[in-house]
């Protein structure tokens, strides 16, 4: 058996089941995978099939599956290519990937093996990821800091925010099901960086702006207010200097409509995260909503 025989997902659930060191439950793979456990049994299936008399998946009633020791590993992960590892990316793609995930947390701290656990591949590889990423922030006026207590990203929140909505609206024009395929065995999909929670909170915000618009926002508008909310919410949990709102600024809200719109978006985004949105933050999405085009 070769490398190349399992899809992608089939490899998530073979490194789920290596990490886990124990029985895991269809449930709980389908909960890390963002799939149904209908899925997650037809995965199995063909992982067993395409294995064939290795046979290395284990099932008990009750605990779930677990996993014997592999002895090909090189064989089916391709520990060795520069170009695939747990996941089935390729390295560009998985550097993309990192890249996001430090410009979201920042400056919240990850180690270099934290990052290696996450993608299963060595430190090393992830220092010479690290290294190019640097040579991209400089590029958007940001920095990549290292230090004993780990490495996050430190620059103006406006330029974090560009580069974030740059690196994954290219995931929504280069994959369709972007937005609307919860069971989507892509890698490049939104789920690798947001929660399903906060996807469907977005998408829920969005119908209800449209039905105060009176019709449904126009793509590319959809993507890039989608986007821009996601990063939103992520960003305010993220860093509470944001919160911080000393700018005075006699905002101006000319369409009554979107306004209200507006209003709505921001309330539903203050219960839901607990807490004030600041008025900078309220404005860019009336920019949002009022430079979208409507199909009514």
């Amino acid at each position: 058996m070769v490398e190349k025989d399992l899809s992608a997902r089939e490899k998530k659930i073979l490194a789920s089941l290596i990490k886990a060191n124990d029985y895991i439950t269809a449930a709980e793979l389908s909960k890390i995978l963002n799939v149904s456990e209908k899925t997650i049994y037809r995965d199995l299936q063909s992982i067993k099939n395409k294995l064939g008399e290795q046979n290395i998946i284990k099932q008990n009633r009750g605990k779930g599956y677990y996993i014997s020791q592999l002895n090909n590993l090189n064989d089916i992960f391709d520990y060795s290519s520069s170009h695939n590892n747990f996941y089935g990316i390729d390295v560009d793609t998985r550097r993309r990937n990192i890249l996001i995930l430090l410009l979201l947390q920042t400056p919240t701290e990850t180690s270099i093996n934290k990052l290696a656990e996450l993608y299963y591949i060595s430190n090393a590889s992830i220092v010479n990821d690290l290294n190019t990423i640097e040579q991209e922030l400089t590029k958007h006026n940001l920095s990549l800091i290292r230090s004993r207590n780990g490495t996050h990203i430190e620059g103006k929140e406006i330029y974090i925010r560009k580069l974030l909505m740059q690196k994954i609206n290219d995931i929504a024009y280069t994959n369709e099901s972007y937005l609307l395929n919860d069971d989507d065995s892509d890698t490049h999909n939104l789920y690798t960086f947001f929660s399903p929670k906060d996807i469907s909170f977005v998408k829920l915000l969005l119908n209800k702006a449209e039905e105060v618009l009176y019709g449904k926002i126009k793509d590319p508008y959809y993507i890039n207010i989608f986007t821009h909310i996601l990063i939103l919410l992520k960003r305010l949990e993220n860093n509470e200097k944001l919160l911080e709102n000393t700018q005075l600024i006699d905002y101006k809200y000319n369409d009554p409509i979107v306004k209200e719109c507006t209003r709505i978006i921001v309330n539903n985004l203050e219960k839901y995260l607990n807490i004030k949105i600041p008025t900078n933050e309220i404005y860019h999405i009336y920019q949002y909503l009022y430079s979208s085009r409507i199909d009514t």
